[in-house]
């Protein structure tokens, strides 16, 4: 997770290393900087961000790191590099603001944030691309006793390959993830499902330790508990692009894993990356009357559910998006019985341009905290994921990375698709850009990202 730091370090006017001042004010044609004219945006104001490295079990401080600021046009900017503690002191003319601040380095997810005035909040976590724990996958199986002959099983754990068993299974075999840098325990969440899909009874299985090894874990339901039924009412606004009448289909696939249910309810772990397992049955309602059902069937004890989510489209199913379709995910944390979960209205997502120098983008939406823009590439994932604090983002492009850090040194080869995305964040929640899963209560992008090439930055 990592701790804000309050220490502060610039760097000398020459190698943008520790120090007292600016760091280096580059003057154009180094690789990634692209497009300075000289204006002067240095001043007095001191603006600080800190980065850290994803690690665990914990992020760590990151010195070294390329960062700069510029103001909107990108017509003036600083280049500095974090010092040892992560942490990057920008002097700014607070006249020339607001302010885009962009870290980056070589096959790292490089962050923006948009429109900054002050520090940045939190820390800032780069994430190396296409890099995971070193998860290796280990057997896990089992005997089952005391189902139902016709009823299937819904069998998931933290780090766990979830398992569906056919009808009247009496053994199952999955997977489980092991690495010893990470230390969640294991438990099974056990789910029984009758032939219609609906939840009679689930436990817990006992919380061991992961061996590294094969491992057996058998699932008794004799005396397993009944579920409580509960349902929230997903409450989409009146106007814009995303009403209850645009609404056209439910996602099922809102994960990879497979589960029970057009949705999902989840118990979460505390560690540090937010892993989670089934626990609970789910399905939504297509909206009627500018509300739509979310139904849950879930249980009390080690059961106890923290979210619920879904994923619903403007997009009917089996169709190409079109410019105004949006994919919204639903993650409810208020999970008692006809509790309301209202929807922000989109009133315009706007992207256009053909690659990284010329596109614009625009959002005017209500009820969100930000406006993303998020680089996507189908191999290598998010490569560059942009902040734009409130509900609305004026006309822009994007700004320019650091100076010594080009588009290809992210991912090479990058063929990204960008997406617009309006977030609304759970009360409480850390900064998104150093969230290792930002706690997100509705998220709602454009259907299908716009292709756009990678060069012109």
């Amino acid at each position: 997770m990592g701790c804000s730091s309050s220490s502060s370090t610039g760097g000398s006017p020459s190698d943008g290393g520790t120090g007292g001042d600016t760091g280096v004010k580059t003057d154009g044609g180094a690789q990634g900087d692209g497009g300075n004219t000289g204006v002067d945006i240095s001043g007095s104001k001191s603006i600080k961000v800190t980065v850290l490295h994803y690690a665990t079990p914990a992020p760590t401080p990151l010195g070294d790191v390329r960062a700069r600021i510029e103001n909107k046009d990108g017509s003036g900017h600083i280049d500095v590099k974090t010092g040892p503690d992560g942490v990057a002191t920008f002097n700014v003319n607070p006249d020339k603001g607001p302010f885009d601040v962009t870290v980056a380095q070589a096959s790292s997810t490089a962050v923006s944030i948009l429109g900054v005035t002050s520090d940045v909040p939190g820390n800032v976590v780069l994430y190396d691309l296409g890099a995971t724990p070193a998860f290796t996958d280990k057997a896990i199986t089992g005997s089952i006793t005391g189902a139902g002959a016709a009823n299937t099983l819904q069998i998931d754990g933290w780090d766990f390959s979830t398992v569906v068993t056919t009808p009247g299974a009496t053994t199952y075999t999955s997977k489980y993830n092991y690495s010893p840098a990470v230390h969640t325990k294991l438990p099974l969440a056990v789910v029984e499902v009758d032939a219609t899909g609906k939840a009679v009874k689930g436990l817990l299985t006992p919380i061991v330790d992961r061996t590294g090894q094969p491992m057996t874990t058998n699932i008794d339901m004799t005396g397993a508990t009944a579920p409580t039924n509960t349902t929230i009412n997903i409450v989409w606004p009146t106007a814009g692009l995303l009403t209850g009448t645009a609404i056209k289909a439910v996602d099922p696939k809102i994960v990879q894993d497979k589960h029970v249910g057009n949705s999902i309810v989840e118990k979460t772990t505390p560690d540090e990356r937010g892993a989670a397992m089934f626990c609970g049955v789910a399905n939504v309602d297509l909206p009627v009357a500018g509300k739509s059902a979310f139904h849950l069937q879930v249980f009390g004890g080690g059961l106890s559910p923290d979210i619920a989510g879904t994923r619903m489209t403007t997009l009917a199913a089996g169709g190409q998006p079109g410019p105004n379709d949006i994919s919204v995910l639903i993650q409810a944390h208020d999970l008692t019985d006809g509790a309301n979960l209202p929807v922000g209205a989109i009133n315009s997502f706007k992207s256009t341009g053909a690659n990284f120098g010329d596109v614009s983008f625009a959002a005017d939406t209500t009820g969100y905290d930000a406006v993303e823009i998020d680089v996507i590439d189908a191999k290598a994932g998010a490569v560059w994921i942009l902040y734009s604090m409130g509900p609305t983002l004026a006309s822009r492009g994007l700004p320019h990375l650091p100076a010594g850090v080009a588009v290809a040194d992210l991912a090479g080869d990058i063929t990204p698709l960008v997406f617009l995305v309006a977030a609304k964040y759970n009360q409480g929640a850390k900064p998104p850009w150093e969230a290792i899963l930002p706690d997100l209560v509705v998220s709602a992008q454009t259907a299908g990202g716009l292709g756009v090439d990678s060069t012109g930055r």
